[in-house]
């Protein structure tokens, strides 16, 4: 690092205290080259030959003037000088002198950084001390620093790096390496962040989100984790993956990834098991939803399995699965889609399960799509006199194939039985 010199308007050096500029430098900070992402985005790639090109990350540099600040759970030590070998032990401190010196701060170089460490428990609202925020860079220092303890802190800056934080939504460039509380950043790049509550995001490159229930919003997805549900106009590669077990009765999904106009290479799977009715037990899981008329899928894969149980004692007990790959989507070419819908009712005096499952959509174009689609139902009493109903639905492309099966018991004893199967037009 290097130290970094002040001019007042007649050429002398700032040291301490200017009048004109009320510039109070007890230090000269660090200058330091700072390494910023930049991601081009090329969303006709995704109709070529090399999709993998729709979001391209480089880095720019620039120089910052650093400060320091390692701070004190409680946010009252107002001591340091914002050096590396002083640091500020609050950053209260840090955002006065930040906010009293940020016009000739921004005049003395292309950006200024303020690195943290430490316990940050103090800080409420918006904290935003900077006239220009885009050219602000907040980083954990040496650590990932955590400024979301107290849930209503939001931070104002153009670059967050290194730390776990709510970034107030106005004017962020970027941000690297966070883990992101309820980030609504529309404009912002995310590069390799978890988002913790769901998010809003202009580009997510190499992200994850692992809340289920959670919506990501990205308008470029370039690859990441998600167990989270994914909104996204363009995406490469992807993985939206959900595993969920419900000791209730119902479970009805929002789809694992919403596309509004096209998706390559995405990789869609999810679990639903719903166990805990005694008279009805539902679950209803979607892979990929498309958004628009225009919405394209290229070498997409979708796995699903619902599972609904039902185990009661009392009339009836009824248990529905349904199981989507792909729903809305009018164009389709390569690519696997598998589902399976599971359902199973146990009662004394009459039981019914319904499976249904869902390919490709009738009014979808498919070419060289693999489907593999499996529906299982089964009802069992375990009184006397009563029926066993199960149904099977499997709707791909244009064809709807059922197996439809009723059991009729009397004295223990079959006295009628029904069974319908067959395909026919989906219309």
């Amino acid at each position: 690092m290097e130290y970094a010199a002040f001019l007042n308007s007649s050429g002398g050096i700032v040291t301490y205290y200017d009048r004109q500029y009320q510039l109070n430098l007890k230090v000269a900070p660090y200058v330091e080259t700072v390494t910023l992402p930049v991601v081009s985005v090329d969303s006709a790639a995704l109709y070529g030959d090399h999709p993998e090109n729709l979001a391209t990350l480089t880095y720019t540099s620039g120089a910052a003037l650093t400060f320091f600040c390692d701070s004190v759970a409680g946010g009252d030590d107002s001591s340091g000088d914002g050096s590396y070998n002083n640091p500020w032990r609050s950053l209260k401190t840090a955002s006065r002198y930040l906010s009293c010196t940020s016009c000739a701060l921004n005049a003395a170089a292309q950006y200024v950084q303020l690195k943290v460490k430490g316990t940050v428990d103090y800080v409420s609202g918006v904290w935003n001390p900077f006239t220009n925020d885009s050219r602000l860079i907040l980083t954990g220092w040496s650590e990932k620093c955590d400024l979301a303890i107290n849930g209503s802190a939001i931070f104002a800056a153009g670059y967050f790096f290194n730390l776990r934080v709510t970034p107030y939504s106005y004017d962020v460039r970027a941000c690297s390496g966070c883990e992101l509380v309820n980030d609504n950043g529309s404009s912002s790049l995310a590069v390799d962040c978890e988002f913790v509550s769901g998010a809003r995001v202009s580009c997510a490159f190499n992200c994850s989100a692992e809340v289920q229930g959670r919506i990501v919003s990205a308008s470029v997805c370039r690859g990441g984790i998600y167990g989270a549900t994914i909104d996204t106009l363009y995406a490469y590669a992807p993985l939206a993956s959900a595993n969920i077990v419900s000791g209730g009765t119902n479970f009805y999904s929002s789809a694992r990834m919403y596309v509004r106009h096209c998706a390559v290479s995405a990789v869609v799977s999810g679990t639903a098991v719903v166990s805990g009715g005694t008279q009805t037990a539902q679950t209803f899981l979607t892979g990929i939803s498309g958004v628009g008329g225009s919405t394209l899928l290229r070498d997409c894969t979708v796995d699903l399995t619902a599972s609904a149980y039902c185990s009661g004692t009392g009339y009836v007990s009824a248990a529905q699965a349904r199981a989507v790959t792909v729903s809305g989507v009018p164009t389709i070419t390569g690519g696997a889609l598998t589902a399976r819908a599971e359902a199973s009712a146990i009662a004394p005096n009459g039981a019914e399960a319904l499976a249904y499952v869902y390919g490709v959509d009738r009014h979808a174009t498919a070419v060289g799509v693999a489907t593999n689609l499996t529906a299982s139902a089964g009802a069992k009493i375990t009184g006397g006199d009563s029926i066993e109903w199960e149904e099977e639905w499997i709707y791909n492309g244009s064809t709807v194939c059922s197996d439809v099966r009723e059991r009729s018991f009397s004295g223990g004893v079959a006295t009628s039985t029904y069974h319908s199967s067959g395909c026919a037009p989906w219309n």
